[in-house]
């Protein structure tokens, strides 16, 4: 019995280290950045155009190191990989979703009455950070699912 992993396994092991590792550096200035002079209106403006600049860079890095190892898969861990990242994203954004509503109707408020106060801005700010990657998950599932049926019928 062998148990030293095969090659194929080591490429997708190694391209899945290297998206993840080479992501944190490239976001790694965004925390350097942070630091700096702030404006008139407490905003770093290299924050916040470098910040998605270099985050931007960073999703770029992952994509193509996560593709890389997706396509050294065998298909039985692709079928597995697409399996996982489908169904366990959806459970997990939906199980998400009773904290979400707790917190929105003040829910923090009432288990910590003298330390947290959830005001109108704030409650806006955590439902629109909450929402976003949901309608983003759901965009992207549609413009995939449309360039699927268009290029394969």
């Amino acid at each position: 019995m062998n148990v030293m992993p095969e090659r194929r396994q080591w490429v997708v092991w190694g391209n899945m280290v290297v998206g993840a590792v080479g992501a944190l550096l490239i976001i790694a200035p965004v925390r350097l950045i942070a630091h700096g002079a702030l404006n008139a209106e407490g905003v770093n403006p290299v924050l916040v155009l470098g910040g998605p600049v270099l985050a931007g860079a960073a999703c770029v890095w992952t994509y193509v190191f996560a593709r890389r190892a997706f396509l050294a898969m065998d298909e039985f861990q692709k079928e597995a990989s697409k399996f996982g990242w489908y169904w366990g994203a959806a459970v997990g954004l939906f199980a998400a979703l009773p904290a979400y509503v707790f917190i929105s109707f003040g829910g923090l408020h009432w288990l910590f009455p003298t330390t947290f106060h959830l005001g109108l801005d704030l409650l806006h700010a955590f439902q629109l950070g909450f929402l976003l990657p949901i309608l983003l998950q759901l965009l992207g599932f549609l413009v995939v699912r449309t360039w699927w049926r268009a290029n394969k019928g």
